[in-house]
């Protein structure tokens, strides 16, 4: 019998007690990163903005070249303080399909 004199529901109750014996110490310094940072509140994470709003904020972080690479509803960004600096590496943006279409 459980602690509540509840009989065990034995499909579960090894699991239970497995997870119960699993340190939690990854999970409380998870939720100590969160309250420092200020992600008390995760769902706000999930806010969506438009291409305008973001690009505004990377120009004002001093980023001159911020350009869309993929025509998408989520935000697919690059952005570039010194953008002669990378020319020589910046691939085109691609065209569908897209990798993560497969998922």
């Amino acid at each position: 019998m459980a602690d509540d004199d509840q009989p065990l529901n034995a499909e579960g109750a090894w699991a239970q007690q497995a997870e119960a014996r699993l340190p939690d110490r990854r999970e409380r310094e998870e939720i100590e990163r969160g309250l420092t940072y200020g992600l008390e509140a995760a769902p706000t994470i999930n806010d969506r903005h438009t291409y305008a709003e973001v690009r505004e904020w990377l120009v004002e972080s001093g980023f001159r070249d911020v350009e869309r690479t993929i025509e998408h509803t989520e935000l697919f960004l690059r952005g570039a303080r010194e953008p002669e600096a990378i020319a020589p590496f910046t691939l085109r943006p691609p065209s569908p399909p897209y990798w993560f279409a497969r998922y």
